[in-house]
């Protein structure tokens, strides 16, 4: 008979959820036996793994539950499982739950972030999500500049020539007394603001000349110091395991470069580190 893991209600067979709270109803309320029909989702210090597992339950996975670790063989300073936990959910939630794990554990808020940053913290297994903020180099916001200077500029002249064309009679518009001054003002605002807009990004353009030299430059260093110190057999060796089969490698990896990088690069800025690890992890291992 399945049961209902939050209210212990015991139900009658071919009912899934629970009338009450809504959980999925699992076939033992056996600790052990649960463990054996459910997912593992992460591992980590008690504290943080049973945070995650809250936020899990609030955002509506009933089918999480944390116990001991007992199933993860740990080492170095991390083969002390006494403090160890391990979060389990449902087959049927586990990928939500995966990333809406994913994504709490790598969200602002002050105590995902500590955990996130603590060398104790729960790791998902899984892939990382994808950054809520879309990083843009130097280059890519001159690109996006150089076309809205393009199209805007070329809006506000054309329409300004419209314009002129209408009050000279070449175009034909049927414009008189009050109503003419109303069109025309609004015109005139209209198009004149979208050429300054585009003038605009032309000198934004301009001034962004030079930090696309420096961060060309910035880059090339880059590119050389991971060339001598980050190669992908040097990851391996450090981080070794294979992300077919324990998608966790993945995680560590990225991580590892990124703090080698920050190591030797302090100044370069948590965002644009990370956006370079995308890139020199995809070019090693995908």
């Amino acid at each position: 008979m399945p049961w209902c893991p939050n209210c212990k209600t015991e139900y009658r067979e071919g009912i899934e959820k629970c009338a009450d709270c809504g959980s999925t109803l699992v076939k033992s309320l056996n600790e052990e036996d649960r463990v054996e029909e459910s997912c593992s989702l992460l591992f980590g210090d008690e504290k943080h793994v049973k945070m995650i597992e809250d936020h899990l339950r609030k955002e509506g996975f009933s089918s999480v539950f944390s116990t001991k670790a007992q199933h993860i063989q740990l080492k170095g300073e991390d083969a002390d499982q006494s403090n160890k936990y391990e979060l389990f959910v449902s087959d049927e939630e586990r990928e939500g739950a995966v990333k809406c794990a994913a994504e709490f554990m790598r969200s602002t808020n002050p105590q995902a972030l500590e955990a996130a940053q603590n060398p104790d913290s729960p790791r998902v297994v899984t892939r990382k999500a994808a950054p809520a903020k879309e990083f843009k180099t130097v280059e890519e916001k001159r690109s996006e500049l150089k076309s809205s200077g393009i199209m805007l500029t070329a809006f506000g002249v054309a329409g300004i020539v419209f314009m002129v064309l209408v009050i000279l009679g070449v175009v034909p518009m049927n414009f008189s007394g009050f109503n003419a001054i109303i069109a025309y003002s609004i015109m005139g605002i209209f198009f004149g603001a979208l050429l300054v807009s585009g003038i605009v990004s032309f000198v934004s353009l301009k001034n962004t000349g030079s930090e696309g030299e420096t961060e060309k430059a910035k880059l090339k260093e880059l590119d050389e110091w991971c060339a001598a110190n980050l190669t992908k057999e040097i990851v391996e060796k450090n981080v070794p395991g294979d992300v077919d089969e324990d998608e966790q490698v993945y995680f560590e990896r990225f991580d590892y470069m990124k703090n080698s990088i920050l190591g030797a690069f302090s100044d370069l800025g948590d965002d644009y580190a990370e956006y370079y690890t995308e890139q020199k992890y995809s070019e090693y291992f995908e």
